[in-house]
């Protein structure tokens, strides 16, 4: 591995809370070094709900990872965001000298200036997460990488992705008095695209969807940049909800009869009249497979129908409804047997679950969909691809500088 540094991750989850500790190098290689989880509390569709609870949830993922955050020095937090209220908006800007006769060859400061004046300016109901680059223009010229070439003005095309300002500030506040010093904020989508995206798919033009436990985050790519931004009110909660009133049945029972016999898209070995056993033995619930399957597909097709919606508002190809390379799903929710086989029969595109697979030294544990947020934020502190959200601390409110 070469030169490495700590870096700390914290995803912040309706179901869970997950909390990473990693010696990790500017080449992506991650060497998971402490692993904290407690169950999720205090949440209402991806918005915190009860400071309290999620205040100790938090602190016991954190001190179950054994590493102490409450060091002046402490290891930098990178924390995933989410919500309901996330929204993605496209910006554009152009930047001009009046040195040198109005002429200047691109360097990464020019580039930078003219991202900077992308920025919109936030009402204070707002918080700006990230500012993304779509494409630069020189010289009538659209291109990804405008270094060294020489102009009189460059324009720039941003993504610019919002969020909610009191959402925002209440979780920051809520990690800061569980011990944790926040470095940056990265939408939960992106992060997740990091560790289970190819390269090539990112250029030619790919769907990532985040099934979370109470909403679902989708983030569009083309030209190797994210696209869009967006969220769909579904997650797996809402699965788990359906066959609990459906059914009559308990939370938990209907959490263990999604996990344990769940399936969206069976083959015709199927038996739905055959009944299963839910709970504790000598409880007598028993359930026929073929309601648990008639309910997950009912709220799988919503899902869908929704997931491709999005997609056409987006716009992303002209020719086709769905992007190029596909979807990918991932997330906890992605876990559900069938779903990426009956999105690519509904949706006519290829769909994949996409599983966090940087290096050897990744845990096997970790290699699920439901950890792809926590892993690719860890990736993200240390390459910064989106530029995280960077809090200055020196006033109240919080101050951003994406």
């Amino acid at each position: 591995m070469n030169k490495t540094s700590l870096y700390a991750a914290l995803d912040i989850g309706a179901t869970k809370i997950c909390c990473l500790v990693a010696e990790g190098s500017y080449s992506g290689e991650l060497r998971i070094q402490k692993t904290g989880i407690a169950p999720s509390v205090g949440f209402n569709q991806g918005v915190l709900d009860n400071p309290g609870e999620v205040r100790e949830a938090i602190l016991q993922a954190m001190e179950a990872t054994g590493h102490s955050f409450r060091d002046e020095t402490s290891t930098p937090l990178y924390l995933g965001v989410t919500s309901r209220n996330i929204r993605g908006t496209q910006a554009l800007a152009t930047w001009s000298s009046s040195r040198y006769g109005g002429k200047f060859i691109v360097s990464q400061k020019e580039m930078s200036s003219a991202l900077a004046a992308c920025q919109p300016t936030p009402d204070s109901n707002t918080r700006i997460l990230h500012v993304i680059p779509r494409g630069y223009t020189v010289n009538g010229s659209t291109t990804q990488y405008p270094l060294g070439q020489r102009t009189n003005s460059l324009k720039v095309e941003s993504h610019v992705v919002l969020a909610g300002a009191s959402h925002i500030d209440r979780l920051l506040t809520t990690v800061g008095d569980a011990g944790g010093k926040v470095k940056g904020l990265i939408l939960d989508s992106l992060a997740s695209a990091e560790v289970v995206l190819r390269a090539d798919e990112k250029e030619l033009g790919v769907a990532l969807v985040d099934i979370g436990g109470e909403i679902s985050s989708l983030a569009m790519f083309k030209r190797g940049a994210a696209y869009h931004t967006s969220v769909i009110p579904i997650g797996g909660r809402h699965f788990t909800n359906d066959l609990t009133l459906a059914l009559d049945i308990s939370t938990e029972d209907a959490e263990e009869a999604k996990l344990k016999y769940g399936h969206v898209n069976p083959d015709g070995t199927m038996d739905s009249t055959r009944k299963v056993d839910l709970g504790r033995p000598g409880r007598g619930i028993q359930i026929a497979q073929g309601e648990i399957f008639r309910f997950l597909r009912e709220r799988s097709e919503d899902l869908i129908r929704q997931i491709s919606r999005r997609i056409r508002e987006a716009g992303m190809s002209p020719m086709s409804h769905m992007p190029p390379s596909g979807i990918v799903l991932t997330g906890g929710g992605a876990n559900l047997r069938g779903l990426d086989q009956l999105a690519q029969e509904r949706l006519r595109c290829p769909v994949r679950v996409g599983i966090p697979n940087l290096s050897s030294l990744l845990p096997k544990e970790l290699k699920d969909p439901a950890f792809a947020t926590v892993v690719g934020l860890l990736l993200c502190g240390i390459r910064k691809p989106y530029r995280p959200a960077e809090i200055k601390r020196d006033r109240w409110p919080w101050q951003f500088m994406a």
